[in-house]
């Protein structure tokens, strides 16, 4: 869903919703679900992403305006969920190894979520 970011403010200002930013792409953070990876290029993660999305049956492809479709990696969790962790381990080291940049806002929401499940 393309659109600047004033229609992005607007909108999520009159739908109560709080917006949050990653750097990287929040698709830099699917592809730690599979391999450990310090790419950033869009076109090259939604490759990589794509590559697997196929291991797992699903042959359409993903692209900068259907990547917000996860139903075939909720799928691939469901098969195998050790891809959470999996993911966790593989952007955390990430994270070590660029010291003193924003990763993902998304990596630390996942951990959080893991946390109350424990509770």
């Amino acid at each position: 869903m393309p659109m600047s970011y004033s229609k992005l403010q607007e909108y999520a200002q009159t739908h109560s919703v709080e917006l949050a930013f990653s750097s990287p792409q929040f698709e830099a953070f699917l592809l730690q679900h599979f391999e450990q990876s310090g790419e950033i290029c869009q076109d090259v993660l939604l490759k990589k992403l794509n590559e697997y999305k196929n291991a797992y049956g699903n042959t359409i492809a993903i692209s900068k305006s259907t990547k917000a479709d996860l139903d075939w990696l909720s799928q691939a969790i469901f098969a195998k969920p050790k891809l959470i962790e999996t993911a966790i381990i593989n952007a955390n080291q990430r994270i070590r190894h660029q010291k003193g940049k924003p990763f993902l806002t998304v990596q630390k929401l996942v951990e959080y979520l893991k946390s109350l499940e424990m509770k």
